[in-house]
């Protein structure tokens, strides 16, 4: 059986133009390089980490980590990489283990912290509103199309409803701001195995 590297780390590229983005855990500290620039964050200083569910772009299948140190500086870890023009590199496997391994990492620094997931409160209600009036204006155009025997315009708004059900409905359900304890992240903002 392989023993896990001592320092373990995760590197990703958020653009095809620029450098990548590297993450290591060292025995004390979160450490990361990006541009060039060299920094750390001891365990004990993360004030704050979010997961969340984000696809962008080409990418429908994304999750995003924002990690907050108590002197306000934000990084930002990504389960993709560019690699070519239209194409991300699918990083779930190395993203899931070594934010598990931060998590475990921060935990032993700060037992009582909590981990947020979804998106900030004052983002999700106004979209969870909106998604909910698109959803409710959707069905009165599908019904009244059915009424008014209009079936090109029922089927079209029927395929935009069901586009729309699995794109928009899915990012709001993933991303219902709560809040956990590292041993209990939500498989809605973390990617499985």
């Amino acid at each position: 059986m392989d023993t896990p590297p001592a320092n373990p780390s995760y590197r990703f590229r958020p653009r095809i133009v620029g450098g990548e983005h590297i993450f290591s855990l060292a025995p004390d500290a979160l450490e990361f390089e990006v541009s060039s620039r060299r920094e750390r964050i001891a365990y004990r200083d993360i004030a704050r980490v979010r997961l969340s569910y984000r696809p962008a772009n080409m990418t429908f299948y994304r999750f995003v980590t924002e990690i907050w140190s108590r002197e306000g500086k934000r990084l930002a870890l990504v389960s993709v990489s560019a690699s070519a023009p239209f194409h991300f590199e699918n990083k779930a496997a190395a993203y899931r283990a070594f934010l598990l391994e931060l998590f475990r990492r921060i935990g032993t620094a700060q037992p009582t912290f909590q981990i947020e997931t979804g998106m900030a409160r004052w983002r999700w209600l106004p979209a969870a509103i909106f998604g909910a009036a698109t959803l409710v204006a959707l069905l009165y155009v599908l019904g009244r199309a059915l009424l008014d025997a209009q079936y090109s315009l029922f089927a079209v708004c029927f395929v935009f409803g069901v586009f729309f059900a699995a794109q928009i409905g899915t990012m709001l359900v993933r991303n219902c701001p709560r809040s956990c304890g590292i041993d209990s992240v939500p498989v809605e903002v973390l990617p499985h195995r």
